[in-house]
């Protein structure tokens, strides 16, 4: 699951990258920052804050360890449909009509 969220972080980072370029604006604080970019910083943001919350979690479950343990901590079935749900908001965007028709499990 880290390795996952990893990986969307990495692929945010690329499309923030492809639209500065795409610009030619490369200051956030600049009035002309793309909206495309601003909002793919803070779901980057957010998605770091996941990653970190959960990298405390698993070293909290296993203190001696310096690395990501193996094993997956377990999950309760509603965080998991409370993940998938934010998972559908953040690939499809809030405007999209189908993220309200989620079914957990």
């Amino acid at each position: 699951m880290l390795s996952d969220l990893v990986l969307a972080c990495q692929q945010i980072e690329a499309d923030i990258a492809a639209e500065e370029q795409r610009t030619g604006i490369f200051d956030r604080s600049d009035a002309r920052y793309p909206i495309l970019a601003r909002s793919l910083n803070e779901r980057h943001g957010n998605l770091k804050g996941t990653i970190a919350t959960l990298e405390k979690s698993v070293s909290w479950r296993n203190p001696g360890s310096t690395q990501h343990s193996p094993i997956k901590p377990r999950v309760s079935c509603l965080w998991r449909a409370c993940l998938r749900l934010c998972a559908t908001i953040f690939w499809r965007g809030p405007q999209s009509p189908s993220f309200v028709t989620v079914i957990p499990g």
